[in-house]
């Protein structure tokens, strides 16, 4: 599983890349075996409306069975990295499962 953290104008620290590594591994572990790559982007959105935001981006490359995208905005960086990532495990455990019944169906119509 490859992990990527790129970060957007934030200061970027070795402590932020390895919490949302860290992070990640442990929320998506359960599929590692099936997940390519894991890319985080990590921004602050500058000029918003309402104060100061932060974002947390995940994509999630499934082999077999797609991509899974997360886009998470809070006012800290280390709230929206974690709520990303329970989002992300939920969409993930869905895709998954969803692959899994239509590779099903695929076998037993080749059966047939």
């Amino acid at each position: 599983m490859q992990l990527n953290v790129r970060t957007l104008n934030l200061d970027a620290s070795q402590t932020l890349d390895q919490y949302a590594n860290e992070r990640m591994e442990a929320l998506l572990g359960f599929v590692a075996d099936r997940v390519e790559s894991i890319d985080i982007r990590l921004e602050d959105d500058h000029g918003s409306r309402h104060g100061r935001q932060l974002r947390c981006n995940v994509r999630v490359h499934i082999a077999g069975a797609g991509t899974v995208m997360v886009d998470q905005v809070d006012t800290d960086i280390y709230r929206a990295i974690d709520e990303a990532g329970r989002r992300v495990k939920r969409a993930v455990r869905r895709r998954v499962k969803r692959s899994q019944v239509f590779d099903h169906r695929r076998a037993s119509r080749a059966a047939a």
